[in-house]
């Protein structure tokens, strides 16, 4: 069926069903009389029928814009932002549960039209839409168009309405719970069949129960606080922060009369309010203009934002922290951030999925089969946010294998690895021992003591550091690492079936993006312990400020978009061999699904490189912020004839080498205090 087969998402197709007045109807009566829809011409503005139906959507522009809603204030708007950003983390699949396993089902055609709802809008759209609307209306709403029957037909799209536009009817005459919805426009109305409508709700309203409650609906009173306090701040800028003028005479002047007093408030306000704010004052002799007004820590309203705020993060779910919001900014960090929005996923997204999930089961899978154990499932599995922590992981195995409970190649299993041939050496993943030593034996390194003193080798043990802290950070990055292959895989995929055909379209730019944010945690942390370890070591207190953080990120998230590239050249690789095989979407995916950019390999080597490449960053950015260090010391392998070349090599702090050269490389770089040793 295609789009102008059916004249809109709201394409009532055939004789629409005909049933009494609800007795209490919601929240309107009808504005007009019921219409013959194929009547309506399409030239007739706000009819259900026309062109804008088809762009706007019904009832869109309340909502949109916030008429009457709350959603237009901007901490609401924030919090249901964080809402529909994360609604579309996880795939929606069908799934099997026989024998009580869950096994997802490929090539379904519930499948293929949740991952293509209708011709002009992909799921995430959708769901983001169903997220507004439970949180302003308390309800959200699919239509189910069919092919052929209106009524038995097989479902082929499924449209959005606006709650504003649609009401549930109960036929009294009936048992019904809902015998039809009624979609209400400026033309007329329509009754929709209860089965070709998907109805979510948000909890239940209690004055009726067909319905769901909305949350911003519970924020008046916030949001009439929040608001007052923006125009509030308004009016004081406006009026150059000026709450007036003042007129006043001396004592020796003659008193003034009503009147009087009237018409120089008149001629001031002429003269100094609007634009002419700022002019040029002229008075008689005895007359005094006085400016009331604020300085700027008088103008901090952020206090009068505060409560609302709080309010407003409670009812919708969100902490403040993920939003954005200035009450949770205040004290925040990349740690508790972290904690926040473990806590917003586990608290009020899965929540939320899991109602999303059970209501398109019940309404929606009914249509495709009968088959009691077909299900739809959002994938909450590899959630970054629910992701486990490998470091603690990685400690708790190495405490089972020095207690003798784990054997350490049951360890390795345990977290992916393959065991571990005793007859071969390992790769070295940090610095080779000879450099290391080598450093004990040529530098020396002044140490500044609690007494003032300097103590020489300060920095004896900061290669060993290293290595030490590489290994316990490598653990949690290749989770990380993983985890955002396999996302990045799903998202490939469901790029692919939702109808992108090129590398560019199902490796955006935006994956880089989102590589960035899944490394910038692990980075700034990283920083944190080699400043540490340097402090330490060098006995100088310091700090990396701003510039120099942001400098650092810059420089450690060098190599994001060539991961990105190398991952789009792959694909682009596949998608050329499977159309020269006459291969399709199904066949493409599992193409696609096979290549070695997303495996576990790949994300090994890439948190191995990125490691190295950032923990070799934070040094630089620690020795430049200690403020004593002059140059650096190359320590690296000879495994290559790249890295032996520059092996135990001096370099200024300010033209160091390249942190890498290879992936896997071992590569470190130790202080030097003494800017003599630039020529050793």
């Amino acid at each position: 069926m295609g789009l102008f087969d059916w004249l809109g998402p709201l394409g009532f197709g055939g004789s629409p069903k005909r049933a009494a007045w609800d007795l209490a109807p919601l929240d309107r009566q009808p504005t007009a009389q019921v219409v013959d829809v194929k009547s309506i011409p399409l030239s007739l503005p706000n009819a259900a029928l026309t062109v804008r139906t088809l762009v706007h959507g019904p009832g869109a522009g309340a909502f949109i814009y916030g008429t009457g809603n709350g959603n237009g204030n901007s901490a609401v708007a924030a919090c249901l932002a964080a809402i529909a950003t994360a609604i579309s983390e996880p795939e929606l699949s069908v799934y099997d549960t026989r024998g009580g396993d869950r096994v997802e089902i490929e090539d379904s055609a519930l499948g293929a039209l949740l991952a293509r709802p209708n011709p002009y809008m992909s799921l995430d759209t959708l769901l983001a839409y169903i997220s507004d609307c439970l949180h302003v209306y308390g309800n959200a709403y699919w239509r189910k168009l069919r092919a052929g029957d209106p009524e038995r037909g097989n479902v082929v799209e499924l449209w959005p309405i606006s709650p504003s536009m649609l009401s549930p009817y109960s036929d009294p005459s009936t048992d019904d719970f809902i015998s039809y919805y009624r979609y209400n426009s400026s033309a007329g109305y329509e009754e929709i069949s209860a089965s070709n409508i998907v109805h979510f709700r948000y909890g239940i309203d209690d004055a009726d129960h067909r319905l769901g409650y909305a949350p911003v609906r519970r924020l008046v009173s916030e949001i009439s606080a929040d608001a007052q306090a923006t125009r509030y701040a308004e009016r004081l800028l406006a009026n150059l922060a000026i709450n007036g003028l003042t007129l006043t005479f001396d004592k020796d002047s003659p008193p003034i009369d009503q009147d009087a007093a009237d018409g120089l408030k008149a001629r001031i306000v002429a003269a100094y309010g609007g634009d002419n704010v700022g002019s040029v004052s002229v008075l008689s002799p005895g007359a005094t203009l006085t400016a009331l007004g604020f300085s700027p820590e008088q103008m901090d309203l952020k206090e009068l934002h505060r409560f609302p705020e709080e309010r407003v993060s409670a009812v919708l779910g969100v902490p403040a922290i993920v939003a954005g919001l200035g009450v949770g900014l205040d004290h925040a960090t990349y740690a508790n951030y972290a904690q926040a929005r473990e806590a917003f996923t586990e608290t009020k997204l899965l929540p939320l999925w899991a109602s999303l999930a059970s209501e398109l089961t019940t309404q929606l899978v009914p249509d495709f089969t009968s088959d009691p154990n077909i299900v739809v499932a959002f994938d909450t599995d590899s959630l970054r946010a629910l992701a486990s922590d490998a470091n603690a992981d990685a400690v708790r195995l190495k405490t089972l294998v020095d207690a003798g409970i784990l054997s350490a190649d049951e360890a390795r299993a345990e977290i992916g690895y393959e065991p571990s041939p005793v007859a071969l050496r390992p790769a070295p993943t940090a610095l080779p021992v000879a450099a290391s030593a080598r450093l004990v034996e040529r530098l020396d390194f002044p140490k500044r003591a609690r007494n003032g003193k300097l103590e020489e080798k300060a920095a004896e043990h900061l290669p060993d550091r290293y290595e030490t802290l590489r290994g316990e950070s490598l653990p949690d990055c290749e989770a990380e690492i993983l985890t955002f292959l396999r996302s990045q895989e799903r998202r490939v995929l469901r790029r692919l079936r939702a109808g992108a055909d090129t590398a560019h379209d199902l490796v955006p730019e935006g994956e880089a993006i989102l590589l960035g944010e899944t490394l910038t945690p692990l980075q700034l942390r990283l920083l944190g312990d080699v400043s540490r370890l340097v402090v330490a070591e060098l006995g100088v207190q310091f700090t990396v400020d701003d510039p120099g953080t942001r400098a650092y990120l810059l420089a450690s998230g060098q190599n994001i978009v060539g991961i990105t590239e190398t991952t789009r050249s792959a694909v682009q690789d596949a998608l050329i061999e499977g159309q020269m095989n006459g291969e399709g979407i199904e066949q493409l995916a599992k193409r696609l699904l096979g290549l070695p950019s997303f495996d576990d390999a790949r994300g090994r080597v890439v948190a191995r490189t990125e490691l190295g490449t950032s923990q070799n960053y934070a040094a630089l950015t620690s020795y430049r912020s200690s403020g004593v260090v002059s140059s650096i010391r190359v320590l690296d392998g000879d495994y290559d004839a790249a890295c032996a070349a520059i092996d135990g090599r001096v370099y200024p702090l300010d033209a160091p080498p390249p942190a890498l050269q290879h992936p896997n490389c071992v590569r470190a770089f130790a202080p030097i205090v003494d800017a003599a040793e630039l020529s050793a």
